[in-house]
């Protein structure tokens, strides 16, 4: 889904970033299809426990499986950045999510997504002729504790 490039490395020193991990100044999105941005605060409750830490999550199932294992109270914000093919002005477009659903349809689990004001939003993550059945509440923005465990 997303792409990183040798020529765009960020050298980071020793002792400032965790063991192992490697930085970017710049990703290539590679599938033109949905991602998502999820907002959490810090896990460990350490120092830094005030600050949001920003994650870019390529996969429906990769982002319920964070939402159910970090709680709602953890989460501060998703956002859903929706390609040039299903948005209104034909460039990518992010719409904020208040409430993410699961649902079952004859292709399995789907996610499916909900503003504030309890519309859906159209990240072309659903078939519009899929029929989702047994819906259960997810994730809620605000929310204290878990929809579903």
């Amino acid at each position: 889904m997303f792409a990183s490039h040798d020529r765009y490395k960020l050298p980071v020193p020793a002792g400032l970033t965790e063991p192992g991990a490697h930085h970017w100044r710049l990703i290539e999105v590679a599938l033109r299809a949905p991602w998502f941005i999820l907002s959490v605060n810090d896990l460990d409750g350490g120092v830094e426990a005030a600050l949001a830490h920003t994650w870019c999550v390529a996969w429906e199932q990769d982002l319920a499986n964070a939402l159910v294992a970090m709680g709602p109270s953890s989460i501060r914000g998703l956002v859903c950045m929706v390609p040039q093919r299903s948005s209104a002005n034909g460039q990518w477009a992010s719409q904020e999510v208040a409430e993410v659903w699961i649902g079952e349809s004859q292709g399995g689990h789907i996610l499916h997504l909900r503003d504030a004001l309890g519309a859906s939003v159209d990240c072309g993550t659903v078939n519009p002729a899929d029929r989702l059945t047994d819906m259960r509440l997810l994730w809620r923005l605000g929310a204290a504790e878990p929809a579903i465990g």
